[in-house]
């Protein structure tokens, strides 16, 4: 499955890569099947929206800061504004549509997987989502523009060159770290239809615009163009890694993705 991609490199043609978006869908859904629906390979005991990664616990969307855990809210005078309340509860829903899509796969997941997770009730996610394709893509575009993030912030600290190099190892361990945010951003959200490619093209043009500077030595720049389409074809890598169950590899991949992601610029 890794070889399409290479392909698309190998015979001039990096413009195909985004075509392989459908593709792989049909392996991540094919991978959960073959493991019997039984979630992510490798999963930790105890996972949960405890565990569902830093940027999610850390989006505000202008709202207080009051609330600084994902458990239940306490019961009875608590003594927490309405507004701190109402962003515990968004941020819980929002680790908990992560960790039911990561143990269910997306096609799977309802509201009631997420709200048992979350700790809420159903009105309380009425309140904040339409649907779980809502309070999912909102958790998807959290985690990528956190990717692009940690990109730029990588690479403005990296003393020596190639700085893309140094950013794509931060983003590498990043996803190692975090598994659930890992597949719900690079894997699953293929699977929301047409609204869930778009944002994975999305989180693919900010890594790129993120790393845009720093993909070349000469101190020129790439282009626009010429970064997209190397920073998709690692994350295209990425993607069908992570769907066969295997994230915990992409940090000794780094060489490999190296290569896609300077390669065909330095031609």
């Amino acid at each position: 499955m890794l070889r399409p991609a290479k392909s698309c490199l190998l015979e001039g043609r990096p413009e195909r890569i985004r075509e392989l978006a459908p593709e792989a869908t049909g392996f991540a859904l094919a991978t959960r099947r073959h493991a019997g629906g039984a979630g992510r390979p490798g999963a930790r005991a105890g996972d949960g929206p405890e565990g569902a990664g830093t940027p999610l616990a850390r989006h505000t969307d202008g709202e207080p800061s009051e609330a600084t855990t994902l458990g239940p809210l306490p019961t009875g005078r608590h003594g927490m504004t309405r507004a701190a309340v109402r962003h515990s509860q968004r941020e819980r829903l929002l680790a908990g549509v992560v960790a039911a899509v990561a143990e269910r796969g997306y096609p799977e997941t309802r509201i009631g997987d997420v709200v048992a997770r979350a700790e809420v009730s159903r009105r309380v996610f009425y309140e904040h989502f339409e649907s779980v394709e809502e309070c999912f893509l909102c958790a998807v575009e959290i985690v990528a523009t956190h990717l692009g993030e940690i990109a730029a912030a990588a690479a403005e600290k990296a003393d020596a060159s190639p700085k893309a190099v140094t950013a794509l190892r931060a983003v590498l361990d990043f996803l190692a770290d975090e598994p659930d945010l890992a597949r719900a951003c690079m894997v699953e959200s293929l699977a929301v239809g047409a609204t869930g490619q778009r944002r994975y093209g999305e989180a693919v043009e900010a890594f790129a615009a993120a790393l845009r500077t720093n993909l070349t030595e000469g101190g020129g720049g790439a282009s626009s163009g010429s970064a997209e389409m190397a920073v998709g074809s690692v994350a295209m890598v990425i993607s069908l890694r992570i769907a066969a169950g295997r994230v915990e590899d992409l940090p000794s991949l780094e060489s490999e993705l190296a290569e896609l992601l300077l390669g065909p610029l330095s031609g």
